[in-house]
């Protein structure tokens, strides 16, 4: 399968079931060049795999309306050329790990309720 026609395959998937996704599918960390990460309204998402950390190009990260998330994993510290974490309105999100930290290059943390 051509690498296109795939990454528009599971964004494709991951859009059409943004309403009933509990935890974002392994397969996402794969995608070393994806550069932003679009979850608003993803209401069921649950777990935010470690794997995230995979994702070393990503430089947005952008959650709202994600009602379930409670924590983000460690790993996201892994991410080096993160500029901007938008978490607004995730309601259940406790905490943001202690590694956030370093996360050298992030210009903007947007926390709003």
């Amino acid at each position: 399968m051509c690498l296109i026609k795939w990454i528009d395959e599971v964004c494709g998937q991951l859009e059409t079931f943004s309403n009933r996704i509990e935890t974002l599918p392994n397969i996402i960390s794969e995608l070393k060049r994806f550069q932003r990460l679009n979850l608003k309204h993803y209401k069921s998402l649950q777990i935010f795999s470690p794997l995230i950390g995979n994702l070393t190009s990503l430089q947005i990260l952008t959650m709202v309306n994600c009602d379930q998330i409670i924590y983000l994993p460690s790993p996201i510290s892994l991410i080096l050329n993160f500029k901007d974490l938008i978490l607004n309105r995730s309601r259940q999100l406790e905490t943001l790990p202690n590694t956030i930290g370093e996360l050298r290059r992030l210009q903007r943390l947007t926390l709003k309720s």
